[in-house]
């Protein structure tokens, strides 16, 4: 806890990552709803994702088709900023929906070997739309294997 706010949760001895801290007021009704989840879903099951090693990175993009690996090429380009979806498909003459589906497979088999999509989407509440961005936490890692493919 951190001023009158909870910064990191367990429950049923799984790590809960937090978007934001959970203001002290608002944690009784939110542990009730919680406990109200937890009714229905094992929660103990729930698996935590692993964080990329280089190695690891390196072999999925390697694996990766030439449309995806330009995908990932662009973003960590754009760095922390992201780029916009559509600024995304215009650079690499493609539909959104085209980018879907050069991204569900990937993103499918990651998932399946316990790790995070090294990407994420967001909404940049600053230029009003949704961007493609590499997590912050890899995006040096993966700027460095990028240059030497």
């Amino acid at each position: 806890m951190m001023d009158d706010k909870i910064i990191e949760l367990r429950y049923e001895g799984r790590s809960m990552p937090l978007k934001k801290p959970i203001p002290l007021e608002a944690y009784q009704d939110f542990k009730e709803k919680l406990n109200a989840i937890a009714e229905y879903v094992d929660i103990s099951q729930w698996t935590e994702l692993i964080d990329w090693s280089t190695g690891e990175l390196r072999a999925f993009l390697k694996s990766l088709s030439p449309n995806a690996l330009n995908f990932y090429r662009k973003l960590a380009n754009a760095g922390s900023e992201g780029i916009s979806i559509n600024e995304l498909c215009k650079q690499l003459h493609i539909t959104p929906e085209k980018l879907r589906g050069i991204l569900s497979s990937p993103g499918q088999r990651v998932k399946s070997f316990g790790l995070e999509v090294p990407h994420e989407v967001l909404w940049d509440d600053q230029r009003n739309v949704r961007i493609y961005r590499i997590r912050p936490k890899y995006i040096k890692m993966m700027q460095e294997v990028l240059e030497t493919l």
